[in-house]
């Protein structure tokens, strides 16, 4: 996947630098998806923006106490509700 959970999880990304990788990404295929629409002539035209899945399963450990990597003072606390 696009969104390189394996290096949040790991320590090799932080938080910060994984939101801003994810909105990378979101933007990426927000262009390709104008592009294609610009182009496109009949059939069905398909984009998965699955970014903020991503988002929700790795900073769940702030919403849920029971989450053994659960930081109760995060500034990323609030990151799936806005």
């Amino acid at each position: 996947m696009p969104e390189d959970t394996h290096a949040l999880d790991n320590g090799w990304l932080n938080d910060a630098a994984f939101l801003q990788h994810c909105q990378a990404i979101y933007d990426e295929c927000q262009a390709m998806l104008w592009h294609a629409m610009e182009s496109w002539q009949e059939g069905v035209l398909v984009l998965v923006f699955d970014t903020l899945d991503r988002i929700q399963h790795m900073f769940w450990r702030y919403i849920d106490p029971q989450h053994p990597r659960h930081e109760a003072d995060s500034p990323y606390s609030d990151v799936i509700e806005t």
